[in-house]
């Protein structure tokens, strides 16, 4: 368990994770409608719009560090917003949860 939230902690400190070119290439998919990019204060930004099976339509933007280190990714079907990705609750959460661990450990 340790080794699991070590690893976790590395790869959000360490991994890009998603990559914006990774995003571009979902344009290839059919029920991808527009895929955008644009710089926004100190970071990249990626807006996708999609059309899934029952007919919704999806917003997603991604925020990516100058670096491509993915941030965040969030998600709008119209109704509802979801938080994808969050890499500071991420790594926040590893943490804890590691700290957690060690002091049981410990006592």
């Amino acid at each position: 368990m340790m080794r699991s939230e070590i690893s976790k902690i590395l790869e959000l400190t360490e991994s890009v994770i998603l990559t914006p070119a990774n995003l571009l290439e979902n344009i290839y998919l059919n029920n991808y409608e527009e895929i955008k990019f644009f710089k926004e204060n100190d970071k990249i930004v990626c807006t996708m719009i999609s059309k899934e099976e029952n007919n919704l339509t999806y917003h997603y933007r991604y925020e990516f560090t100058m670096d491509n280190r993915l941030m965040l990714a969030c998600a709008d079907d119209g109704e509802l917003n979801y938080e994808l990705f969050n890499r500071e609750v991420e790594l926040s959460n590893s943490i804890d949860n590691f700290n957690n661990l060690s002091l049981k450990k410990i006592v």
